[in-house]
């Protein structure tokens, strides 16, 4: 399966929410991702509810040593003080792509039934899911059952085609007893 393009990350959005206007999610998306630069550039941190949050890594900066390909000599690249942006996934987000608790907060959760809401909404999310595929794989049985009927069906139809001729007469097939037992 081939990457997502943003294209289809706009489709695949507007989908969800019944909508069909590609330049109202474009310009949202950019308000968001607008949103997570400036929170990164003012506190070095940024928080996306259900998702995860960001969080800037200072590296100093350093000087570079590499080889020339052409000279074989060694050039010197100073390499400026930056940040880095981090990112750390929510427990839940976690929880959400897995379809079940696997962290060890929601495993913990689920031992002492103490579930969360946000733990009850994947529970019934994933059987809506797992009751949808049942569906699905049903109609694809039922689909493939067809076919191979049809199938059998073209085969005997061919078969019973070259065994009486074409015109419904007997080609000169031979039996078993003209073929005899092959002692003469």
């Amino acid at each position: 399966m081939a990457r997502p393009t943003e294209r289809d990350f706009y489709y695949e959005a507007l989908r969800l929410n019944d909508s069909k206007d590609v330049g109202v999610a474009k310009k949202w998306w950019k308000v968001f991702t607008e949103v997570i630069k400036r929170n990164l550039y003012y506190g070095q941190y940024c928080y996306l509810p259900e998702l995860g949050w960001f969080d800037c890594r200072h590296v100093d900066e350093y000087i570079q040593e590499q080889t020339d390909p052409k000279t074989g000599g060694k050039v010197h690249y100073l390499q400026p003080e930056r940040y880095v942006p981090v990112w750390h996934n929510a427990d839940d987000f976690i929880n959400d792509i897995n379809g079940r608790a696997v962290t060890q907060a929601a495993r913990k959760r689920a031992k002492n039934h103490v579930m969360s809401q946000r733990d009850y909404e994947r529970m019934m999310r994933m059987q809506k899911l797992e009751e949808e595929n049942n569906v699905l794989k049903e109609i694809i049985a039922v689909e493939n059952e067809h076919k191979a009927q049809r199938a059998r069906g073209g085969f005997s139809a061919l078969l019973a085609k070259k065994l009486n001729g074409k015109n419904g007469e007997q080609d000169d097939v031979p039996t078993e007893n003209e073929i005899g037992d092959g002692e003469s």
